[in-house]
């Protein structure tokens, strides 16, 4: 965890892991600030991407704790620990506990931050993605869309959010077999991640991807909701 840190530039989270490795002390001993809840939050997250889950949801879990406890439960900081944990129980595919965190954590950031805030965008970007993975795709397009409308609000058409956006509103409709409706979309989003990622960016990779298996009339889009 130190050195994957390292790679990825965390140099807070590198000296907050070394810090407890040098004194050999548990998770459970952890003081309870909310830097600390910062950091446990940051490393949970590091494992979710890394696919352990049960790690991460236990640091995550211990940073929502502490955060409710330190910060109140109408938090920034708090609802991303709700967010997080709600990503990991979606990939575990633990729906309904899924929707209970990631409906907090838009909840929180829609009345701290504001329903036009980028990082409420993402809260409802990802409720919407969990509704696609639920079949749910009534309750998913007003939710895309309206992330959609707070991407380009806040970064213009030509940004790599608003492309990502795209490139989930059109695997909405392919998971539906609107193709038609489904093709320009996923172009438009192709298009924004070529000129502000360039060719060999994973996020172009993606969408191409997409778009092709489209074209091959391969049916429903194997890759995940981001």
């Amino acid at each position: 965890m130190i050195n994957l840190s390292r790679i990825r530039g965390e140099c807070d989270t590198v000296d907050f892991l070394t810090q407890r490795r040098h004194v050999n002390m548990e998770i459970s001993y952890f003081e309870e600030t909310s830097a600390v809840a910062d950091r446990l939050n940051k490393i949970g997250y590091l494992l979710y991407q890394q696919g352990n889950y049960a790690s991460s949801e236990s640091f995550l879990q211990q940073a929502l704790e502490i955060n409710c406890k330190i910060l109140s439960e109408q938090h920034p900081q708090t609802a991303e620990s709700f967010h997080n944990l709600g990503l990991i129980y979606k990939s575990q595919r633990r729906y309904d506990t899924a929707e209970t965190y990631l409906k907090k954590a838009l909840q929180i950031r829609s009345q701290i931050l504001g329903e036009q805030h980028p990082t409420t965008a993402e809260s409802v970007n990802s409720l919407a993605a969990l509704y696609c993975c639920m079949g749910k795709y009534h309750q998913a397009k007003p939710l895309f869309e309206q992330a959609l409308e707070i991407c380009q609000n806040n970064f213009g058409e030509m940004h790599p959010h608003t492309g990502t956006t795209l490139n989930n509103l059109a695997q909405m409709y392919l998971c539906q077999g609107f193709t038609v409706k489904a093709e320009p979309i996923f172009q438009q989003a192709l298009d924004i991640c070529l000129a502000v990622l360039g060719e060999e960016h994973p996020y172009t990779k993606t969408v191409e991807s997409n778009l092709s298996r489209l074209h091959n009339g391969e049916g429903k889009i194997v890759e995940e909701f981001n």
